[in-house]
Formats: C-alpha cells, structure tokens, sequence
C-alpha cells in the first residue's frame, strides 16, 4: 500500500529493490503497535554479509519496533549494489537517506 508518505505491504511481506551508490544507507520505519517485527535485507540478491550490514542489522535481518532510522547497509567505502529490503507485514517504511 503506497501513500503520500509511507509504503506499507498488504500481504505478509513487501520488498523495496533499487540500485545505491553510497557508503551506508538508512531506512525510517515504524512498526504498528511498536510490536517487534523483523525483515531482512539481500545485498545483489543474496542476505547481506556482516561486514557489509549496517548497526541495525544481524545476521541479515533487523528488527522494527519504533519509528526511528534503521542503518541497513554499512560499506568500508563508496560501493555500488542492488539493495533489496525485504519489508513484514505491519511495518511501514517512509524515507531512504544515504550516506
């Protein structure tokens, strides 16, 4: 469900894929209720590696509970990849910054 302001999936999960070009990227997100839900991030298709998932993310999956900037991808430098989050029901995601 896409609005003015916020994706939100329908289902029991959604994903946002896009090429980056940063060092680190960042996701705000809240989780309805503040309940802890959990979604996972894929670097180039496969779940990101530990040296590369940013301070919010473990063993490729992070987990939402208030509306806050989640750190998904931390890169040593400047790097270009395909970034897939994978998004649970009940979560809601509003802006992506980078760094």
């Amino acid at each position: 469900n896409v609005g003015s302001e916020s994706v939100t999936p329908e289902g029991a999960q959604g994903s946002i894929e896009g090429g980056i070009q940063a060092e680190h990227e960042y996701l705000v997100m809240t989780s309805a209720g503040n309940v802890p839900r959990t979604g996972e991030v894929l670097l180039d298709g496969r779940p990101i590696p530990n040296k590369d998932a940013g301070a919010d993310v473990h063993n490729g999956h992070f987990t939402v509970v208030g509306q806050r900037l989640y750190s998904l991808v931390s890169f040593p430098s400047d790097e270009q990849a395909i970034v897939t989050v994978v998004i649970p029901h009940g979560v809601s995601a509003y802006d992506f910054t980078f760094g």
